[in-house]
């Protein structure tokens, strides 16, 4: 809700942990991995719908290689740049607590396991992909005439609409983040997709 992109700030992260674990990083240069991967994070959600917003993702992935690499050459960090005082996990956090406590799961209990790989069927973002599926099948169970709709009333959670701030989209870029854009979108030509975009 404050404006940082979860991909952009934890990616460096998770990328750093992945290429640890290809590289054979033993513990110590892991831990420093990690370290220096929380300095690179970052990334806001304001760069939505700009060519700033794609580069999160593969910024977040470089970062991981690279702070894996330095760490591999023997280049050290805060050994806890994660969970300390002063750490990414407070810099995060709304009020700054952080739960220490609890143990860790990691490597015992794979989300991707249970929930399986999400790939997006449309290249819009991903709090819409409901929305244009529900459109889909309406316009397959029934003809509908564009020009006869006054009014589409989506329901979506705050956080999803929060995520789709155009509601006028100018540019390709931004209309994948315009609720309005997407909506229209599938009911004008029965599919999103790239060429819809341009």
């Amino acid at each position: 809700a404050k404006g940082w992109h979860p991909t952009a700030v934890f990616g460096p992260v998770a990328a750093a942990a992945a290429a640890a674990v290809v590289m054979g990083l033993n513990e110590h240069q892991a831990t420093h991995a990690l370290a220096m991967a929380a300095s690179l994070a970052g990334g806001v959600m304001e760069n939505f719908g700009t060519m700033a917003k794609p580069l999160h993702g593969g910024r977040a992935a470089q970062a991981g290689i690279n702070a894996a690499t330095m760490a591999l050459a023997g280049i050290e960090a805060s050994p806890t740049a994660i969970e300390g005082e002063l750490g990414l996990m407070r810099a995060l956090s709304p009020n700054g607590k952080v739960d220490l406590a609890t143990p860790g799961t990691l490597g015992r209990d794979w989300r991707l396991l249970k929930l399986r790989l999400n790939i997006k069927k449309y290249p819009t973002v991903g709090a819409s992909q409901r929305m244009v599926d529900s459109l889909l099948a309406l316009k397959k169970q029934q003809a509908i005439d564009p020009a006869k709709i006054a009014l589409i009333e989506p329901r979506l959670s705050v956080r999803h609409y929060a995520v789709m701030p155009f509601h006028a989209a100018e540019t390709g870029l931004r209309a994948k983040f315009s609720m309005q854009f997407i909506a229209a979108c599938a009911l004008l030509h029965g599919k999103v997709g790239l060429m819809q975009l341009k």
